[in-house]
């Protein structure tokens, strides 16, 4: 699933979704003989937002969004992962284990990103997912893997 930014990059300029990747973020892709979904995961000091969750227009409301973040979750290391979701795709990520939270309780860097773009768009909702934890967790932790050029 580990991607190279100028696909995704090609595959989001295609889709009409302005984002990029960048250096120093993490992509995953779901593939179908060619990049049918992606998203980034971005470090924000000690903690990860997720963004450009984007599925091909033509291949939506099939499941692959659903599909690349549940495949992706046994690779995610750290226990808290955050994004910002307008309204009408809230019930997408809550499907997918996300849950809503109220902007004062976001940390501090999460929360300056979340009013940044806020300003742009009024409906964006915080969400958080929180990784399971389990009794050997820190024998089972697996690695996160992903393109960093």
């Amino acid at each position: 699933m580990p991607a190279e930014y100028p696909l995704v990059n090609r595959f989001y300029k295609a889709q009409g979704y302005k984002g990029k990747a960048r250096g120093n973020e993490i992509v995953f892709t779901l593939q179908q003989r060619q990049i049918v979904a992606a998203l980034r995961i971005v470090p924000l000091a000690e903690q990860w937002l997720l963004r450009g969750v984007w599925v091909d227009s033509k291949l939506r409301r099939q499941g692959l969004g659903q599909a690349l973040l549940e495949g992706i979750t046994p690779l995610l290391t750290m226990s808290e992962y955050y994004c910002f979701a307008e309204q009408n795709v809230v019930p997408f990520y809550l499907k997918v284990g996300f849950i809503m939270l109220d902007s004062h309780t976001l940390p501090v860097p999460i929360l300056q990103r979340f009013k940044t773009y806020q300003q742009r768009n009024a409906q964006l909702r915080p969400l958080m997912w929180q990784r399971p934890s389990s009794p050997d967790e820190h024998l089972d932790q697996p690695e996160c893997q992903g393109n960093r050029i």
